[in-house]
């Protein structure tokens, strides 16, 4: 290296001047053209290296990848998780779910007739009759389509398996009836029970707000309808007489009455803690007695000036008696 008038001269190194190459060297100042650039050199995979000019070894990161399309969004509802490249608009989603409606309102109120007595129901053997009650559950949820109701939740239906009678007939019948109408235990409730000439009379609440969505009581009201007595004497293994289906409303919540009217306000004025009828009755006498008072010493004042004049003092000619001088007496009036 040599020096000529302030001028460096460098040495050319000839070699690879590029940094990704495999061959690069810092020190060369001269591209020979011959890099080595690892990398996939197909056009048609997914990491493909246009600089790259010799592939890399399979098996080793850089080696050529298959293209694979599809859909990459986990939310979506063709999510490919072997996909590794999404074209647009490529993603299928869910619509979104609709609201649901409100739960249904409203009670059948199952009535139920037997030549039983109370005290004969109270006698009865529940666990005896159980075979007989589940001779007549339907194996599968009737259809309800003709009565404007939809598929129940069948986990939400009690199981048959295993059924153990409870020890309250109350308790029991009101099981069974639920279970007829493929409704959960808690839909149906056992509500009275009276004596009549004939026997007893039975009282059970079917509740609509456990009804799946788009179900109605007057289509609870038109299955029950379906039902006859025979049915009901088989599931509950006692004689059935009469069967009656009545829909009950909840009262509608009445508005809150009004707030009552103010009363008038007489005291829109306080002074000094005192109403103002108050302070009236106390200022108005002061303020009568200072203007009289007032009145009253003015003229008084005039009075005594006409009454009272001021003495003059006559000239110094006056004489002089005894070392006193003459005043000249006021003029006094009549």
């Amino acid at each position: 290296m040599a020096t000529v008038l302030g001028v460096v001269c460098i040495e050319p190194r000839v070699g690879c001047t590029k940094p990704i190459a495999e061959n690069y060297d810092v020190s060369y100042n001269v591209d020979s053209g011959e890099c080595a650039i690892k990398g996939c050199t197909d056009s048609t995979k997914l990491n493909y290296v246009p600089e790259a000019n010799f592939d890399v070894t399979k098996g080793l990161p850089g080696y050529c990848i298959d293209v694979v399309f599809g859909c990459m969004q986990l939310s979506a509802t063709n999510y490919d998780s072997g996909a590794n490249l999404e074209r647009a608009d490529s993603c299928i989603y869910a619509p979104p779910s609709p609201t649901p409606a409100p739960p249904e309102v409203g009670t059948v109120v199952l009535g139920l007739g037997s030549s039983y007595t109370i005290a004969e129901l109270e006698t009865i053997d529940l666990q005896a009759s159980v075979q007989a009650f589940l001779a007549t559950v339907p194996p599968e949820q009737p259809d309800y389509a003709s009565f404007s109701r939809r598929r129940l939740d069948v986990n939400a239906v009690e199981s048959t398996v295993g059924w153990i009678a409870d020890a309250d007939w109350r308790v029991e019948f009101a099981r069974r009836v639920a279970r007829i109408y493929w409704l959960p235990r808690v839909a149906v409730s056992f509500k009275s029970a009276a004596p009549t000439a004939t026997g007893t009379q039975m009282l059970f609440d079917i509740s609509a707000s456990y009804l799946p969505s788009g179900a109605t009581v007057d289509g609870l009201k038109s299955y029950a309808d379906t039902l006859p007595s025979s049915v009901y004497s088989s599931a509950l293994a006692i004689p059935i007489t009469s069967v009656s289906n009545t829909i009950e409303q909840p009262e509608a919540d009445s508005p809150p009455p009004a707030p009552p009217s103010p009363p008038p306000d007489t005291t829109t004025t306080v002074v000094s803690g005192l109403a103002p009828g108050v302070v009236v009755a106390i200022v108005l006498p002061i303020v009568v007695i200072l203007l009289i008072g007032g009145g009253g010493f003015y003229w008084y004042q005039l009075r005594k000036k006409k009454r009272m004049p001021m003495a003059t003092v006559l000239p110094d000619e006056r004489p002089v008696v005894n070392n006193q001088l003459l005043v000249q007496p006021p003029d006094l009036p009549d």
